[in-house]
């Protein structure tokens, strides 16, 4: 397959897990008193698109990588088109207060597909992905999901995050 792909023009840019998890019981995180996350209002939606981009664009190295084809202009555009999808759920982060982290989810019937999220560098390794993830979790559950699903590079830290949520591949 990958020689004909390849024959075609096409080449291989990386890799990515799907990995899964039943909802059907969900321990709660235990998190820092201070994180908060809450559901986007309106009026936070460009401190989501700040974060987001800034989030993509400044990664800690850990195994995920950016298509380094994209500049901040285009990103927005792709992530704008997104926001417009039917059951996408866009999620802030703040750490006493301050908006530090975003994230988003899709609700489609039975399925949760846990998407992207980031924390502003500056914020990095204080639980945010992890009251993130906690969130939309509860939230997918509440909402009568029975199965969440979500892509990571492999060996990745958002692997080993999802993992630890009881996430397999």
């Amino acid at each position: 397959v990958g020689e004909v792909l390849t024959g075609r023009g096409y080449r291989l840019h990386g890799f990515e897990n799907v990995l899964g998890r039943s909802l059907k019981t969900l321990e709660p995180a235990k998190l820092n008193p201070e994180l908060t996350v809450e559901v986007l209002q309106d009026n936070d939606s460009s401190t989501w698109m700040d974060i987001a981009v800034t989030s993509f664009l400044e990664l800690d190295g850990t195994g995920s990588g950016p298509d380094d084809s994209l500049s901040r202009e285009e990103m927005v555009r792709v992530l704008s088109d997104f926001m417009v999808v039917p059951g996408y759920v866009r999620y802030l982060g703040r750490i006493g207060g301050q908006a530090v982290g975003e994230a988003a989810m899709r609700l489609d019937g039975g399925l949760a597909q846990i998407c992207g999220a980031g924390t502003l560098p500056a914020f990095r390794g204080r639980g945010m992905q992890k009251a993130l993830l906690g969130r939309r979790l509860a939230d997918a559950q509440g909402a009568g999901c029975d199965l969440a699903v979500v892509t990571t590079a492999p060996g990745s830290r958002s692997q080993d995050n999802v993992m630890r949520r009881g996430f397999e591949l």
